[in-house]
């Protein structure tokens, strides 16, 4: 019995996007993506093969805080490092496009804090799976 290959990400809590065919989740993980200081939604941050996505959990939507999920194809991604530590939320990957800067904490180890480890670990995939998304399309 194989396991079913998902079509989407999200689910019924939080927002779904649609999968690309033949897209591939390489890693999933519950975070917050901060747009103030002291001020942040969480969610789930999905790396696949093809894009970096953030779903929203469905309450914020209905509550018109968010408005979408946020999908940054990863051939438009610049670069991507571990930002500067937060009092409140440990340590941020920071994702730079041409058009904007995202800030997300991954939350790993079921609180709410974002060790540096598994930030630089997360910055370390993503960066790889870049790499391989630029060179496929070239």
């Amino acid at each position: 019995m194989s396991a079913k290959v998902p079509d989407r990400l999200g689910d019924w809590f939080y927002l779904t996007v649609d999968m690309v065919p033949g897209e591939r989740v390489l890693r999933s993980v519950q975070a917050s993506r901060m747009h103030r200081p002291m001020s942040g939604a969480g969610g789930y941050l999905y790396l696949t093969d093809m894009r970096l996505v953030w779903s929203p959990p469905r309450p914020l939507a209905w509550l018109k805080l968010v408005r979408q999920a946020q999908v940054i194809p990863l051939t438009e991604i610049a670069r991507c490092e571990e930002g500067e530590s937060s009092f409140w939320n440990g340590w941020p990957i920071d994702v730079y496009t041409s058009e904007a800067q995202y800030r997300y904490y991954p939350y790993t180890r079921g609180i709410v804090r974002a060790f540096r480890k598994d930030t630089q670990e997360w910055v370390a995939a993503i960066g790889e799976a870049v790499k391989a998304a630029k060179e496929a399309t070239t």
